[in-house]
């Protein structure tokens, strides 16, 4: 039993490192909490639907909103086509992009750093 007891401690600190989520390396979560999460959206319904007003709903637009909520954050909705939130995102100008984009989309290997994080 007592090595069941050594046992368990290590396998917890050998696992404790792995993941298949990528790490916030740039302390972007730190950045934006309390603060604004600027979002990227192209428009592709019922996902993300983008109104005369600016205003934006869809699925993925709550999910946004419901995450910004839990982080304390505003969101500020940046209206784009794909190649523009694509050059955007690589420049660091956005945090995140939402636009119903699946892996059948050309553009979603520009936007997701990691596939588990893909549709």
């Amino acid at each position: 039993m007592k090595r069941a007891v050594f046992l368990a401690p290590a396998v917890a600190l050998a696992l404790g490192g792995c993941t298949a989520l990528p790490k916030d390396v740039s302390g972007t979560l730190e950045d934006v909490s309390g603060g604004t999460l600027i979002v990227g959206v192209t428009e592709h319904h019922p996902y993300i639907d983008v109104h005369d007003d600016g205003s934006v709903t869809g699925t993925d637009a709550d999910l946004v909103q419901g995450y910004a909520d839990s982080i304390d954050a505003n969101v500020e909705w940046i209206i784009g086509n794909e190649e523009q939130l694509a050059e955007q995102i690589s420049q660091d100008e956005l945090h995140i992009v939402a636009g119903g984009l699946t892996k059948k989309n050309s553009w979603s290997s520009k936007f997701s750093p990691h596939p588990n994080l893909r549709r």
